[in-house]
């Protein structure tokens, strides 16, 4: 992470923070949980609601289940536009968001009204606009802290982690977090083989093309790692490094932690069988064997979901 961190030392702050909010205010478009994606050319999950709906909303239920069931005050990092504390505010739970996004934020509150007075649920959100690197927390102040692919985001993760487990400190609180910390070479590897082999988006034709393109240099092949609809990123993608997992263990007292998704979030949302069933089925199949991989130890997850609590209970 040293060299990433310098690389942000070098530039302005300030101005790769404005980057970063106008990156999510653009890139950031479903915000309810309940009404289904309608891409017309979808490539990652999150742009199929029915692939969705069993490799990812799993975890999301369950995240929101576990804040209903502690009860008291939740409080999301990183909300974005949310989708999430609408759920919790749906299901009667109190959160308060924090996003560097003035633009989400307005958009989320606003959304947020709306549907509290159409559907009349009892649960509330409050939201502010905050940078979470420099964004200190009241000691006691939550019962439940949820962090959702925004600490590989993170620049301070130190200062971050102390926040957290201040905020919780005394309340037997607990942090849920599901996020992301890349891929290795073999699991790229596999990604590679499975985008070349299976029916995607992109003809076989074309996939040859790009081989071909990138053996005499011609053009530079997308990274696997992006929708190809898309080769930007937010300036501080995966900034934390390999060091968010390793920080999070020495500095709280992890519960549970389960590695997730080797391969299936870069390939499913990209194929392309001519009949839709198939498809679910196959993806279905796919989800599986990934599964499979990590529990036998054969390949890494690129992402993470894990429980935690501060080391300074009473």
């Amino acid at each position: 992470m040293g060299k990433n961190i310098q690389k942000v030392k070098d530039k302005n702050y300030i101005e790769l923070l404005k980057q970063e909010a106008e990156f999510w205010a653009k890139e950031t478009t479903g915000y309810d949980y309940r009404i289904p994606c309608k891409k017309a050319n979808p490539q990652a999950v999150w742009d199929d609601t029915e692939i969705e709906s069993f490799v990812v909303r799993p975890i999301y239920d369950s995240m929101i289940q576990e804040i209903i069931t502690r009860g008291g005050k939740s409080a999301e990092l990183g909300c974005g536009v949310g989708w999430f504390c609408l759920e919790v505010a749906r299901s009667g739970g109190k959160i308060k968001g924090y996003d560097i996004s003035e633009k989400l934020i307005e958009t989320g509150s606003s959304y947020y009204k709306k549907r509290k007075e159409i559907e009349g649920f009892t649960g509330t959100i409050e939201y502010e606009i905050a940078d979470l690197n420099f964004l200190e927390l009241a000691s006691n102040a939550f019962d439940t802290v949820i962090c959702l692919g925004i600490l590989h985001h993170c620049i301070r993760l130190d200062f971050i982690l102390k926040q957290i487990a201040e905020t919780m400190h005394n309340s037997k609180g607990v942090l849920i977090c599901y996020d992301h910390i890349g891929l290795g070479r073999c699991e790229n590897l596999v990604i590679k083989f499975l985008l070349f082999l299976l029916p995607t988006d992109l003809s076989y034709k074309e996939k040859i093309s790009k081989i071909r393109n990138k053996l005499f240099k011609t053009h530079k092949l997308p990274d696997s790692h992006q929708p190809l609809s898309s080769q930007s990123v937010s300036p501080f993608e995966d900034i934390a490094g390999k060091e968010l997992v390793p920080k999070i263990f020495r500095q709280l007292n992890v519960l549970q932690y389960h590695s997730l998704f080797s391969f299936i979030m870069k390939v499913a949302g990209r194929i392309r069988f001519r009949n839709r069933k198939l498809t679910i089925f196959f993806v279905r199949f796919l989800f599986l064997m990934d599964y499979l991989s990590i529990s036998l130890g054969i390949l890494k997850g690129e992402y993470f979901f894990l429980k935690a609590s501060s080391k300074c209970r009473l």
